[in-house]
């Protein structure tokens, strides 16, 4: 241990001025011997992942219980797997800390099979025992965790989505509501919510990571939390219904007259946008269908959009596709066959960044040819150059969170919303243009 000071000490005695002038500590002469101990003692204490640290138990007032309290905030973790730590007897004092939701490290925890446990403990107000009947009904809501979980609540198993080894079934889009039991929470008020993780198989935490990582963790009445959670998902749901009702309708207009193949594209294109969204929303689940099932639609759909987005461009633009960009346009095809075909989920994640980066050459090229179609006077590309900027913006946007760990928010819906209205904008005008011809 004295060693280990020494060295610690010297690590920060050998900071150059440099970097003291830019921390203004250049100002202290002489300097403080008291900061210099207190620089020491933190050099000291290691690497700050493996610091021990106790959450400190929020004390909540009985409403605040029952109206939609949010658990996002830094809980207990420890990697590994014991069924005691489900326990409220148990004393976590000496597990580190994690935000809910947050991401594990990069390549998880391998030495654990990837389990591990998160634990919080709440202390709800009592005023008196019969405070403890108005918690009847209290639910807790659980946002999406990378690949499956269990949650216990004062010890006892509420439920969870997906199933851990060795069943080992991933399900990691699904958003629940859990109901607690009075037995669940202590006299005293003490409530200890428990959440036991695994990350899935090595190469997708590889890939994906793990943990929760998005949607709502609270605490609440369980009717509330349930009718928060479907209106929160209804306008997906509308979106949707529109985009492919309206995908359907230009369907038929091709079916009535097939001289107007861009319809037919535009058509075939709206119904996969809405298909896709609806994958990503909660209303799949009303569906009983496997949650492989789910993915293998919602991953055939994405893949095969920029093959069908360059159908609609082209031939809305009256332009030829040349056998270089054909070639192109039918490797999403394949793309799209090949996620569906072959089982299982791995292929998921070893295909999306290979993906992603494979439909940059169509994010030049598009707005390369609209934009010199706007400039010899196409009044379809006009109308189509502001979606297809938007659209390109979103997709750059999605791309560096998978690719680089961009910290912002997924905006790929919005780029689909503007490219959809531009392109029917264009098909309208082309339209009326028609009639006033004839």
């Amino acid at each position: 241990m004295t060693a280990q000071l020494a060295n610690n000490s010297a690590f920060i005695i050998m900071v150059d001025s440099q970097a003291l002038r830019l921390a203004g500590l250049h100002t202290f002469k002489p300097f403080p011997l008291a900061l210099l101990v207190l620089l020491c003692l933190l050099g000291s204490a290691g690497p700050l992942k493996a610091a021990s640290t106790r959450v400190d138990d929020p004390v909540i007032a009985l409403d605040a219980a029952r109206d939609n309290y949010s658990l996002v905030g830094q809980w207990q973790f420890q990697p590994g797997d014991d069924p005691q730590w489900a326990s409220p007897q148990y004393d976590d004092a000496k597990w580190s800390s994690l935000a809910v939701p947050q991401l594990w490290p990069q390549g998880g925890y391998p030495d654990t099979n990837h389990f591990a446990w998160y634990r919080l403990t709440i202390k709800i107000d009592l005023r008196s025992p019969q405070d403890r009947e108005y918690l009847d009904g209290l639910a807790v809501r659980m946002g999406k965790v990378l690949s499956a979980y269990e949650i216990y609540a004062g010890g006892q198993l509420l439920g969870g989505v997906g199933k851990l080894p060795p069943l080992s079934e991933i399900n990691y889009d699904r958003q629940k509501v859990f109901s607690i039991p009075l037995s669940a929470i202590a006299p005293d008020g003490s409530l200890v919510l428990a959440l036991r993780v695994w990350g899935g198989e090595p190469e997708a935490v590889k890939y994906w990571d793990a943990g929760p990582f998005a949607g709502e963790f609270s605490l609440g009445n369980y009717r509330t939390l349930l009718l928060q959670g479907i209106l929160s998902e209804l306008p997906t749901l509308l979106f949707s219904a529109l985009i492919i009702g309206f995908g359907l309708y230009h369907l038929y207009l091709y079916r009535r007259n097939r001289q107007l193949r861009a319809y037919l594209w535009f058509g075939l294109m709206a119904v996969n946008i809405g298909i896709y969204a609806l994958m990503l929303s909660q209303w799949k689940y009303m569906l009983d269908w496997s949650f492989l099932t789910f993915k293998k639609i919602e991953f055939g759909a994405i893949y095969l959009f920029p093959a069908l987005g360059i159908q609609m461009v082209w031939t809305l633009l009256r332009q030829p596709i040349g056998r270089w960009l054909r070639a192109y346009q039918l490797s999403f095809v394949a793309c799209a066959i090949l996620v569906v075909a072959t089982p299982g989920h791995a292929i998921h994640y070893l295909t999306l960044n290979y993906w992603q980066l494979w439909t940059i050459p169509i994010l030049v090229i598009a707005p390369w040819l609209v934009l010199r179609e706007a400039r010899a006077g196409s009044g379809e590309a006009r109308t189509l150059t502001v979606g297809l900027l938007i659209f390109i913006a979103t997709c750059v946007n999605d791309m560096l969170i998978d690719q680089v760990g961009l910290k912002t928010s997924r905006l790929i819906p919005y780029g689909l919303v503007a490219i959809m209205v531009t392109m029917s904008v264009s098909l309208a005008n082309r339209f009326t243009a028609m009639l006033n011809e004839l």
